[in-house]
């Protein structure tokens, strides 16, 4: 099914801003959520989880005909206000003077109440004689293009080697770093480590498209242009502490906690020895820290004192060898582990009772 509502053309956009000095710059709120879907839609938009089937009883951003859906009903929502024009969720009104724009955005935003329409204050600006919008610098009969646009291709520099040139070129190494039997290297952005982390619990086969199939992707996404040392150290940390904070977040309870983690740790001594070695020499090894916890390999390095805890964490709500396994390896490592739990299973009565018949087994904590 398509939906025919033409989608207005940046230049169209950005000429319609013309002779205004005053701007005003407003971020609808999770632009498609805003639209309610009728039964049969909501239908279309069932989702499945692991929780169930659920339907979507709001306008999913995904969804094909969306883009178009949701600009017809903005361009109604807003139609006859006064030098106001949206593009998707952008929504700017303007105007020659400072007291004609208050105006226009007073009656913007009493239109946007009208229809419960939510802003995200944190993006909007006020009464400015200067914004960027869709990529483009604008002022008063003015526009350029946005320098954090083209940095890159400004800052890019003329292949000085083989090695650079080859970055221009077609190369495939996802089909290298994401291959289901070849294991990460030991330097590892956060971001690759985060969709290795999800693809790990999917059987998966990953295939190189060459680049005349995929035009879009261009020697700037192979050869970005240098960024700060400093801000990038500073984010891919925070990406990394991220990842590893959902982790003990997802397997934490009552009997075990990021504190017992860390306690616990400092009393194996296997543990403290790769603590050392870390730290006087980080280069090369499977091994972090954060926060005080060892990880090896995005996974939680479980100390032998809590290891039976673990054990009994993982089997209590009876899930099974394979599920158990499952959930041991997305969040944390140890030695011995399957085995472990092939036994504990084989040897639960309450296991080996619904064996052949299991009973629909609780959703797990850490699921």
């Amino acid at each position: 099914m398509n939906v025919n509502y033409p989608i207005k053309k940046i230049v169209e956009v950005l000429n319609s801003l013309r002779d205004s000095n005053y701007f005003c710059n407003l971020d609808l709120f999770k632009a498609y959520l805003h639209l309610q879907a009728d039964e049969e839609s909501s239908i279309i938009q069932t989702i499945s989880t692991h929780r169930g089937t659920y339907k979507m009883n709001r306008l999913s951003f995904g969804i094909k005909t969306a883009p178009a859906e949701f600009n017809r009903v903005i361009d109604q929502i807003l139609n006859g206000l006064p030098k106001t024009i949206a593009y998707f969720y952008d929504i700017v009104v303007h105007s020659k003077t400072k007291d004609q724009c208050s105006e226009n955005l007073f009656a913007c935003l009493e239109r946007l109440r009208e229809y419960d329409l939510h802003l995200n204050i944190e993006k909007c600006t006020f009464f400015q004689t200067r914004i960027e919008y869709l990529g483009h610098v604008v002022e008063n009969n003015k526009i350029s293009r946005s320098p954090s646009k083209v940095e890159a291709i400004i800052r890019m520099q003329q292949p000085r080697n083989v090695q650079e040139l080859r970055q221009f070129l077609d190369k495939q190494p996802l089909s290298r770093i994401f291959h289901s039997k070849t294991g990460l290297p030991k330097m590892t952005s956060a971001r690759l480590l985060r969709y290795a982390s999800f693809l790990a619990e999917f059987d998966y086969t990953v295939k190189f498209r060459k680049g005349l199939g995929n035009q879009n992707v261009d020697c700037l996404s192979r050869a970005p242009a240098n960024q700060n040392c400093i801000s990038t150290d500073v984010s891919i940390n925070d990406e990394v502490h991220k990842v590893c904070a959902s982790a003990v977040f997802e397997i934490s309870s009552e009997n075990l906690t990021a504190d017992a983690i860390i306690q616990e740790t400092e009393k194996d001594q296997e543990l403290v020895q790769i603590k050392r070695e870390l730290l006087s020499s980080p280069i090369n090894s499977d091994y972090f820290l954060d926060s005080g916890i060892l990880f090896r390999n995005n996974r939680i390095v479980i100390p032998k004192t809590l290891q039976p805890t673990v054990l009994n964490e993982l089997h209590s709500t009876h899930i099974g060898i394979t599920k158990m396994r499952q959930l041991a390896r997305r969040y944390c490592i140890r030695k011995n582990i399957d085995k472990d739990i092939e036994n504990l299973v084989k040897s639960c009565k309450d296991c080996s009772s619904v064996k052949h018949s299991p009973a629909k087994a609780p959703l797990h904590h850490w699921d």
